[in-house]
């Protein structure tokens, strides 16, 4: 007994070498469990998986682009590794993911080098990031609203813009944004719902702005809310306000039976396009052609289907819509 109790007087005394070997395990260890912490935190806040995907064959000059959309965009844009269609790994691969966009459009994009992507079925996607791989089963969005047009006519600096969609899902309302430079666009209003024209849906929405009073070409697009939050954006439609210089455009016989003829004299040649439009918005017909600089003329024909009433002809010159004419149709 009494020799019991000097041992537990006498605690084991470690030399200072395993002094120094168990406070380096115990630096060891911990290292090791933050690292590993770390790593999961990381994993979680940037790993999330996209919503949707949208295919885009000859989207990267010629080449095949994967959109991969995300409801909220990731801190950092992932990786692709590999990806397998109905099981079956894809003899494709695909260049760093392009993030410029996923601020403003929802999604992340990625170029394919080697050939095109299935034109339908699900995705299952393999990316990484610094520190995390992870996979994704991902279905394809369809887009939530299909135009059929987005048109603008000018009368004494007001712009009426007009649009007609042919397939809307879940959608919630338009945004029109306004540019004059092409880079930095701002809301001028909302439209909410439109009216049924057919088989299809009708929305016009009028600038007015004093802002337009002193620019000779503004630029606008539609902003598009699904019901959910996400957005998509329509093409960007250049709007002259003024007539440029030295163009003069002249449509006749007005009224018209039949035929048109557009005149009008270029300062560049490129490409005039020609469009008519009903008094909804709804381009009826379009020709387009090759210009030269200086005097042109335009025929347009196959007029003589068209009910009786007033029209708008309407000339684009190399994407931006330099003027617009009523025009009236007789019935004979």
């Amino acid at each position: 007994m009494v020799r019991a109790k000097a041992l537990r007087q006498n605690p084991i005394r470690r030399t200072n070498s395993e002094t120094s070997n168990h406070k380096e395990m115990k630096i060891f260890t911990l290292t090791i469990v933050m690292l590993f912490t770390c790593i999961t935190n990381f994993a979680q806040t940037s790993t999330n998986c996209p919503s949707y995907f949208k295919r885009n064959n000859g989207g990267c000059n010629g080449q095949a682009m994967l959109k991969i959309y995300y409801a909220s965009c990731p801190q950092v844009a992932p990786i692709i590794d590999s990806v397998y269609h109905s099981g079956q790994k894809l003899t494709v691969t695909f260049a760093l993911p392009d993030y410029s966009n996923c601020s403003s459009a929802g999604y992340i994009s990625y170029c394919v080098n080697g050939g095109n992507l299935p034109t339908v079925g699900a995705l299952q996607i393999f990316y990484h990031t610094p520190g995390a791989s992870f996979n994704c089963n991902v279905l394809e969005g369809t887009l939530p609203v299909k135009y059929l047009s987005f048109d603008a006519v000018v009368n004494e600096r007001t712009v009426l813009l007009k649009w007609l969609t042919t397939q809307e899902v879940n959608n919630s309302h338009f945004e029109v944004e306004r540019s004059f430079d092409m880079n930095t666009y701002s809301n001028v209003g909302i439209v909410l719902d439109g009216f049924v024209n057919g088989t299809n849906k009708s929305y016009q929405f009028k600038d007015n702005s004093s802002e337009l009073q002193s620019r000779s070409i503004v630029y606008y697009r539609l902003k598009q809310f699904d019901i959910d939050g996400k957005f998509t954006y329509s093409k960007v439609l250049a709007v002259r306000l003024s007539p440029a210089a030295n163009t003069v455009m002249q449509v006749s016989p007005n009224p018209f039976i039949e035929n048109l003829n557009v005149r009008f004299t270029a300062t560049e040649p490129g490409v005039a396009q020609i469009r008519i439009i009903n008094a909804t918005g709804q381009t009826l017909l379009s020709k387009q052609t090759t210009i030269s600089k200086g005097y042109n003329n335009i025929q347009v024909d196959g007029l003589r289907g068209l009910a009786t009433g007033m029209y708008v002809a309407q000339l684009i010159m190399n994407g931006t819509v330099i003027d617009n004419q009523r025009v009236i149709k007789n019935p004979f």
